[in-house]
């Protein structure tokens, strides 16, 4: 068995039947530090999160009203095979297999807010 791993461009989604396109601009490998630990990981322009061990796509948006969390649906979602050189330092074991994605409401001071969550980065099997 082996795998290959699967970068996400395009994050094409729809929340309550209002489209929105999102494109990751993916950058050369970066140098992120927390505290003396110090790794080389992929980076992109937009959303971007890292923990020290994940990379994420993030985006909030303020809205009027909360959103159905179950609402979100990922339509012509678009990938690119990359090497594990592109991978730079990034540890492959946090790699989730499939698209991983969540959709949240949250409150803060009168304000609500719309969150997605995705990981940028997918593990497909194949066989050999």
């Amino acid at each position: 068995m082996r795998y290959i791993f699967l970068l996400i461009v395009s994050l094409p989604f729809l929340i309550m039947a209002q489209g929105q396109k999102e494109e990751l601009n993916w950058q050369p490998a970066l140098k992120q530090s927390i505290g003396d630990y110090t790794v080389l990981v992929p980076y992109f322009k937009n959303g971007y999160q890292f923990n020290g061990n994940q990379i994420w796509y993030s985006k909030s948006i303020e809205i009027t009203s909360s959103v159905d969390e179950s609402s979100l649906v990922l339509e012509n979602l678009q990938t690119e095979v990359i090497t594990n050189s592109e991978l730079a330092s990034l540890d492959k074991e946090y790699i989730v297999e499939g698209l991983k994605y969540s959709l949240r409401n949250a409150l803060s001071r009168s304000v609500i807010m719309r969150k997605y969550e995705s990981h940028p980065y997918i593990k497909k099997v194949v066989s050999i």
